[in-house]
């Protein structure tokens, strides 16, 4: 019986890490799709193309239930949008 528990832990804590992590790689792609359309002008359009393809490979990992790949995708992505975010912010200070 404890074997049994502790077989659906394992499981449990899996699909917690994969729910978690599809929260906050959801919670990117619309604050991250959101501020490029709002901004797009300020990086370019090789920026832009970065960002999107960030953004479609991170949606592609969220309908996985793999954690890592998730948070592999949304590592990506922030880094991508590092850029835009530089980018609103030179154009606000100059």
């Amino acid at each position: 019986m404890a074997k049994n528990a502790e077989s659906h832990g394992a499981d449990d804590r899996k699909l917690r890490d994969a729910i978690d992590a599809k929260n906050v790689a959801d919670a990117r792609v619309n604050n991250v799709e959101k501020t490029l359309k709002e901004h797009r002008t300020k990086i370019g359009e090789a920026g832009a193309k970065e960002i999107e393809s960030a953004l479609e490979e991170t949606k592609r990992a969220i309908g996985d239930n793999d954690p890592v790949r998730i948070n592999a995708a949304t590592g990506r992505l922030t880094a991508a949008s590092h850029k835009l975010a530089e980018a609103m912010c030179k154009s606000s200070s100059g």
